[in-house]
């Protein structure tokens, strides 16, 4: 009995958790995927997931398309104008490094294969390193063209891919956060990511995480300015091909996590006075006038060495270089929030920043030489290292948690735990009755075989037997 209710509760654990790293289900039946993505209010408006048993339906409503993902070990299923993809994957490859760090927080450094453009676009450390060691490749002609018929022979399974690239690589999904509207929208496209791997459960604790923690830089920062002036934020690019200023129009992502910064961005009412093949640019005499109002500038782009606006300037030439900006400023919107709080209320918030400098005292940054990728990512299986600080509520918060778990966490572990209890009791009442029942046969069995053997003895029954058989 104890054998039997260990293999049970056994079954029971061991189906509360995904196949992933390329597990295959083996004479596997019921739901294959207990770890699911559950939705929330900053769900992202551009995608959806249903489950089944054994496959997930994956709809890019953007795109208007249908990606079935079936568990590797089942037979997939027989769906028109879907493309069947089967989890967990083993074999990606992405087109843009905004997606690489979707796949460091799931833990899938080591089913990414290739990359479509130059590593030299890369921050990340170890994957910079696996790079180094021959675990990833550029599949990619120049810088802008991609190596379609490298990506088919290294027999990549998945391409996480933008809009530009898709009809260049095999089983490309288009992600579409850019034209989600939010700020935290976008965090959840690593859902998207992990989808493709099993990996929910990842997933839900990086995006968490994430919400947590912008979320309480948020607060804090409300509760500290409530009663102050905004920040005037003039938010613009320098191209100098055009010679001009590409400016902010709001509503946009970058005017919410100004505003969540206690900052408002400037958007002018004027006429651009440049044009560049069709596109409108501000002239820096325009910009200059726009700065009049404003309290500061952000560029997101390399500043100009030799121009001078008389404001504090900030560029995204942060410590790891301005790649950096572009790979992780998106998925960890939480870091950018930080540091425009550091620079809004340098008496109150003293963050250290990770994308923005200020142009006039700071060098621009730089990321990592070769020779340091070692000592900088001694483990590429290790996890994710997430470049926010801790907010001071969020930190008491944690602390809190750790002494006490969450109400929704001990619910689900009781819930968790109640289930394989109940089961393990009903079988140790299933066979408790089927013991007794057992017992009961042979008692009513060896009753009449007792009741023949005392008739066999009675007197008057031996009478009427013959004298031999008495005499026996």
């Amino acid at each position: 009995m104890v054998i039997l209710v260990a293999l049970f509760v056994g079954v029971a654990e061991g189906v509360r958790t995904n196949y992933v790293s390329g597990a295959c289900a083996e004479d596997a039946v019921g739901d294959l995927f207990p770890e699911k993505w559950q939705s929330r209010p900053e769900f992202s408006l551009l995608w959806n997931v249903s489950y089944q048993e054994s496959y997930k339906i994956l709809t890019n409503k953007l795109t208007e398309t249908t990606f079935v993902l079936y568990q590797c070990g089942t037979t997939a299923p027989d769906i028109p104008n879907a493309t069947l993809v089967q989890v967990p994957v083993a074999r990606a490859a992405t087109t843009s490094t905004t997606y690489l760090p979707f796949f460091e927080m799931i833990g899938e450094r080591s089913s990414l294969k290739a990359y479509t453009s130059t590593f030299d676009y890369v921050s990340s450390s170890c994957l910079r390193r696996m790079f180094l060691e021959g675990e990833i490749e550029e599949a990619h002609a120049s810088s802008w063209s991609i190596n379609t018929s490298k990506l088919e022979s290294m027999d990549i399974e998945l391409t996480i891919a933008d809009a530009w690239s898709i009809s260049s690589v095999p089983n490309g999904y288009v992600m579409t956060d850019t034209a989600e509207d939010s700020v935290l929208e976008t965090v959840e496209y690593v859902h998207v990511v992990a989808l493709f791997f099993n990996r929910e459960r990842e997933a839900t604790e990086a995006a968490q995480r994430i919400y947590d923690s912008y979320r309480c830089v948020s607060e804090e920062v409300e509760a500290v300015t409530a009663d102050l002036p905004k920040r005037k934020v003039v938010w613009a690019s320098y191209w100098d091909a055009a010679d001009g200023w590409s400016i902010a129009a709001c509503p946009n992502w970058y005017c919410e996590i100004v505003e969540s910064a206690g900052g408002e961005v400037i958007v002018p009412e004027v006429e651009p006075e440049v044009d560049y093949f069709g596109y409108p640019y501000l002239s820096t005499d325009q910009i200059r006038d726009l700065l009049v109002d404003a309290d500061l500038l952000v560029s997101p782009g390399p500043f100009p060495d030799d121009m001078t606006l008389n404001i504090t300037v900030f560029d995204n030439q942060g410590p790891l270089g301005a790649n950096d900006w572009f790979e992780r400023r998106h998925v960890e919107p939480d870091v950018l929030l930080q540091d425009l709080a550091s620079i809004f209320w340098p008496d109150v918030f003293d963050y250290a920043r990770k994308f923005l400098r200020n142009v006039e005292t700071e060098a621009p940054g730089q990321r990592p030489s070769d020779d340091e990728l070692v000592d900088l990512c001694p483990d590429v299986e290790a996890s994710y290292d997430f470049q926010s600080a801790e907010c001071p509520s969020l930190e008491e918060n944690a602390a809190a948690a750790a002494t006490a778990p969450s109400s929704s966490k001990k619910k689900k572990e009781k819930s968790a735990e109640s289930t394989v209890w109940f089961l393990a009791v009903v079988l140790v009442i299933g066979a408790a009755l089927i013991f007794a029942l057992l017992a009961c046969v042979l008692t009513y069995t060896k009753r009449d075989t007792f009741a023949d053997k005392a008739a066999d003895r009675d007197p008057e029954h031996m009478k009427k037997l013959p004298q031999e058989e008495q005499d026996e």
